[in-house]
């Protein structure tokens, strides 16, 4: 074929159908965007859940009434506890916690930038906050079995209130995340729904207004690729403006949402950080998945409904 009669043919076909070739542009760009923002999503969900699960401790939070007489654990009972947790199988580090220090990091770490929750710890003071013990795992896969082991150990009782496990408290933070690339396919799926409709009409369109020339190519023996194929090149051209919006969208979303949005809670390493270099890890991905969405919708109405 041509390139001379291709080109030709395919600025025809925008130029007679250029409110369908926009509306599926834009289409295909939010749909693009909704996507890719879904995969950025579970990206930063799966990297910082790694994060986590490599920072995960246990927390042993003592009983008042074991702490009270030795807040500083200082005495032989609490140093056989101590000595009991360290060598537990697993456990790679023990740290105590004394209720000075637990008040300290509350109000100068955990609350730093929460005034109210500062000031709601001082009026409380260090009386209501427990000592506890910082456990740490030498294998993040052993973590259930060590809560669990410190939980049904008898010889704790009466020592131990309670025991903590951070995996459930990473699970309702993620839980979030795993919402948001739920509602960020959802949408991806309905506007490709829409942008297949809007491509199979543009096809449909741009063929019936030229159906004369294309059945004078026909009679004189012209195969159905030859007249068939503008119309192909119009609906991927058409995607490819679309997916560069949508890589252009999916800048501006890790600008406004992943970066400036997410700010503190990365500065607090609580959630892992969305780079350029993922956005331009994913940028061919949605070119390819946009062009390939628009040649085959182009491809099936070509064939299913036109007949020339």
């Amino acid at each position: 074929m041509r390139l001379k009669f291709l080109v030709g043919e395919v600025l025809t076909g925008f130029r007679k159908n250029i409110t369908i070739a926009i509306a599926m542009i834009l289409t295909s760009a939010i749909a693009l965007t909704m996507l890719g923002t879904g995969i950025l999503v579970v990206g930063l969900t799966d990297r910082s859940k790694q994060q986590f699960l490599s920072e995960l401790e246990i927390r042993v939070n003592l009983s008042k009434s074991f702490t009270s007489p030795d807040p500083k654990c200082e005495q032989a009972a609490c140093k056989a506890l101590e000595a009991k947790l360290k060598a537990t199988p697993g456990v790679a580090s023990v740290r105590y916690l004394s209720p000075d220090e637990v008040y300290d990091d509350a109000i100068h770490r955990v609350f730093a930038d929460q005034p109210d929750l500062q000031e709601l710890t001082a009026q409380h003071g260090k009386e209501a906050l427990l000592a506890y013990f910082k456990v740490t795992a030498t294998d993040q896969k052993q973590f259930g079995q060590l809560v669990e082991k410190f939980r049904d150990d008898a010889e704790l009782n009466g020592k131990v209130q309670s025991v903590v496990d951070q995996r459930e408290l990473v699970k309702r933070v993620f839980h979030v995340f795993d919402g948001a690339r739920d509602v960020a396919f959802a949408m991806a799926v309905i506007c490709a729904v829409i942008a297949v409709f809007l491509i199979a009409n543009m096809v449909q369109i741009a063929a019936f207004t030229r159906r004369n020339e294309i059945a004078i190519m026909r009679l004189v023996g012209a195969t159905r690729w030859y007249t068939q194929l503008p119309f192909l090149v119009e609906a991927v051209i058409a995607s490819l403006f679309g997916s560069s919006l949508a890589v252009v969208g999916l800048f501006i979303s890790r600008k406004m949402f992943f970066q400036n949005s997410l700010q503190d809670f990365q500065l607090a390493g609580l959630v892992a950080p969305v780079t350029t270099g993922n956005v331009w890890e994913l940028a061919p991905f949605i070119t390819l998945i946009g062009a390939a969405l628009a040649a085959s919708t182009a491809y099936v109405t070509l064939r299913w409904y036109v007949r020339t």
